[in-house]
């Protein structure tokens, strides 16, 4: 559960889900995500830099079975964007991602402009 922080100006992203399950992320704001300069010399990947990022990966499997990013469920947070994405993609893995009850639900995004300029 990640809940009721203020997660703002991460160079990659805010909050990652990497083939992670079972979470609930609500009462966050988070802004500013996905824009900043790194100082250690990490590359980080444009699709999975910005505020919210959930991701399939090939990752195997484990003592509780395989590692899937499921039963993801993202709610009543405030997203600021002003670089990145928001949302859910399949990395490298199976585009299982889309459907595994993974969840995106009365968020509210703020962006400086709607058409990308």
């Amino acid at each position: 559960m990640i809940r009721n922080n203020v997660i703002r100006g991460n160079f990659g992203t805010g909050i990652l889900f990497s083939s992670s399950s079972d979470q609930d992320v609500y009462g966050n704001r988070i802004s500013d995500n996905g824009a900043g300069k790194t100082d250690n010399g990490v590359a980080v990947h444009p699709s999975i830099r910005g505020d919210i990022v959930i991701i399939q990966q090939n990752r195997g499997s484990g003592r509780y079975g395989d590692h899937l990013a499921k039963n993801i469920f993202i709610h009543d947070n405030n997203v600021t964007m002003s670089a990145g994405v928001t949302g859910a993609t399949k990395g490298q893995g199976s585009p299982s991602v889309f459907t595994q009850n993974n969840r995106f639900e009365n968020n509210h995004y703020f962006v400086p402009d709607l058409n990308g300029t």
